[in-house]
């Protein structure tokens, strides 16, 4: 089966391989360092809108410009350089093209390419995490589920490619999957594994069944559906009270992140699916 991407960077590599309460204290170490700042209008907008605009068709980006592709385009003969790409599967901020321009923009301008098949996840949903990221949202992992087609994307991405996007997934551990999990809309060669991020905080319920988004398209999905905005009224209501709503819960959070860490993940412990590193094939671990 293919070999996970590698990591270049050690720092990184030693963080992916941290047991739970290793990266718990790494947490809280982060969250007290990045402090906060007051809430702007746009802030509670960017969270509602997680994950944010991305094209329904497949695209190669170059340096942050955008070339939709068709069923007329041969992929093969697309300028993709000599290095190998790795198939990391986007279902939730990588796929918006805008993301994953800034995302990439530490790199050299020449090591930006990347292409983004669309397509659909079987098997597996992507659901709200059990946590409260830096911008607001409760933002997306994937959990298996043996009935439910998703969409979502595949990056074809180099190793520092690979390496930028996980320096940036903090709260993810790395997993690999069976490769005929993806389906295509264009003609591609199925890889034998894609990789997946996969939230260490686990996966956020209500009344124990997990909260799909409702942002990213499935069928047969088999829990709860929700916009962003009720996904975030349900944990504020837990973790601030039964009077308190989706902007308090994103205006605590941009005023501290540590209140994220030191507040928040304890209160929705109690409705979380645990994240458990022995059901998937982790890298680094």
């Amino acid at each position: 089966m293919t070999a996970f991407p590698p990591i270049l960077d050690q720092n990184l590599a030693g963080r992916l391989a941290m047991d739970e309460p290793e990266f718990a204290e790494l947490a809280h170490r982060l969250g007290r360092r990045l402090g906060g700042r007051p809430m702007e209008d746009a802030d509670f907008e960017r969270a509602l809108g997680y994950p944010w605009e991305r094209p329904v068709e497949s695209f190669l980006m170059r340096d942050g410009s955008v070339q939709l592709l068709g069923a007329g385009d041969d992929l093969s003969q697309l300028e993709l350089g000599s290095e190998p790409r790795y198939p990391l599967i986007a279902f939730g901020s990588n796929g918006a093209p805008g993301v994953l321009s800034a995302k990439l923009a530490v790199l050299d301008e020449d090591s930006r390419d990347v292409l983004a098949l669309t397509g659909e996840l079987n098997g597996y949903d992507i659901v709200a995490s059990a946590h409260v990221a830096i911008y607001g949202a409760l933002p997306a992992t994937i959990i298996p589920s043996a009935q439910t087609r998703v969409r979502a994307g595949l990056l074809m991405v180099t190793a520092e490619q690979f390496t930028a996007l996980t320096r940036t997934e903090f709260n993810y551990a790395v997993a690999r999957i069976d490769g005929s999990a993806f389906t295509p809309d264009l003609e591609w060669s199925a890889p034998d594994a894609v990789f997946a991020y996969v939230s260490r905080n686990g996966a956020f319920t209500i009344e124990g069944d997990h909260v799909g988004l409702k942002a990213i398209p499935a069928s047969n999905r088999s829990c709860h559906e929700l916009e962003q905005e009720h996904v975030l009224d349900a944990a504020a209501e837990l973790i601030l009270g039964p009077e308190a709503s989706a902007l308090d819960v994103v205006r605590e959070v941009i005023a501290d992140y540590a209140w994220s860490i030191e507040v928040a993940r304890p209160a929705l412990a109690g409705v979380t699916n645990p994240f458990s590193p022995e059901d998937w094939q982790l890298l680094g671990r």
